[in-house]
């Protein structure tokens, strides 16, 4: 990073508050190219005068290097009703998460943003942040893209973009994981994209995820958690690199709702542990007569690469009725290892797939 800067926090809401209560078109608060800001936890709350705010990330940010000076907070950068929210700009915000690291605290995300309708994240670099780098709640209509972000391999629970209780959400040409050009050398610390309850409507494109745990639909239900409501997801022409999963599904039992409408398709996949994976046994649980989380109309089309796992495909459900509408086409996956095979495990599975290696047993 550039030369850093004196600790800037109460420049950092001086600037908010006029930028927020400016009137007029897309006010913007500006961060200089060719300087780090080192910023403890904030703040940034609306709403705003103006029907629209812009901040323009040119320099780089930086999170406390020291314990103490999180002053207890969880969220380092923390958006509250501020709709039409646009953060642009081709500068750095890193969260020196590795203080964090061997603690294995439980730590919010670093960017999290709640009730901020009509959200643009574009073409900044997130790295090394404490634990999620971004957490959206109830923001309606947001567009995530071209957006690069790690953080090491050792580093715990750092997770790319977590989507919750949104609808109407684009996520487009973003690089989760890999960092340089240099393969396998960075990985966020969990799923690159986790999509949880109370989201809809959500298309995802575009993704290079790797490594790391791929993109998962949960995990949901737990805690014996009701209600839970995920439906029309669906992530395409993507790309998965030395992943522990590739396309998740993953519900604890316990919980009750549904999991429906969910799409997989134009998939490439390179050195993936379990490419496709539907687990509501999450993390591990095996009894078989607990209430669970209704999977429905889930399908694969067009997954195409190599495992490193024996079992490149899991497809592991519960009583009774199990997994419904589960649907696999044209899916080719083999073994990375030259010579070795693949194959599918599946249990309480109901569907269909056509022209899928490895075959599926229970779904012909």
């Amino acid at each position: 990073m550039p030369e850093v800067q004196t600790p800037s926090r109460q420049a950092f809401k001086e600037a908010w508050n006029a930028t927020c209560s400016a009137a007029g078109d897309n006010p913007t608060l500006l961060l200089p190219q060719g300087k780090t800001f080192l910023l403890k936890p904030i703040t940034f709350k609306g709403p705003c005068k103006s029907p629209s705010i812009h901040i323009q990330v040119s320099g780089d940010v930086a999170g406390p290097s020291n314990l103490l000076e999180w002053n207890q907070a969880a969220v380092w950068l923390d958006f509250h009703y501020v709709d039409n929210l646009t953060i642009d700009g081709t500068g750095r915000i890193g969260g020196q998460g590795s203080i964090w690291w061997d603690c294995h605290t439980n730590r919010d995300p670093a960017m999290s943003f709640a009730f901020c309708n009509g959200l643009v994240l574009s073409g900044f670099q997130l790295f090394d942040n404490p634990k999620k780098h971004i957490h959206t709640f109830k923001c309606d209509g947001a567009v995530i893209s071209h957006l690069t972000i790690t953080a090491p391999k050792e580093s715990p629970n750092t997770d790319g973009i977590n989507i919750a209780e949104s609808t109407g959400v684009q996520i487009y040409n973003c690089t989760i994981g890999t960092a340089n050009s240099i393969l396998y050398q960075y990985t966020t610390g969990d799923d690159c994209i986790s999509l949880l309850n109370g989201t809809s409507n959500v298309n995802i494109s575009y993704i290079t995820c790797g490594p790391g745990h791929g993109i998962s639909v949960g995990s949901l239900g737990r805690d014996g958690t009701v209600g839970i409501i995920v439906e029309q997801i669906h992530v395409s022409y993507s790309s998965f690199i030395g992943t522990m999963t590739g396309a998740r599904i993953k519900t604890w039992q316990g919980g009750s709702g549904y999991v429906r409408e969910i799409s997989f398709k134009d998939i490439i996949l390179d050195k993936v542990k379990i490419p496709i994976d539907i687990d509501q046994f999450y993390p591990n649980l095996i009894n078989q007569d607990d209430q669970h989380i209704q999977v429905s109309d889930v399908s694969f089309i067009g997954v195409h690469g190599t495992a490193t796992s024996p079992t490149a495909i899991v497809l592991k459900c519960t009583r009774p009725e199990g997994c419904t509408n589960i649907t696999l086409n044209d899916v080719n996956i083999t073994s990375a290892d030259p010579g070795k095979n693949v194959e599918a495990y599946c249990q309480e599975v109901h569907g269909a797939s056509t022209n899928c290696t490895p075959k599926v047993p229970c779904l012909g």
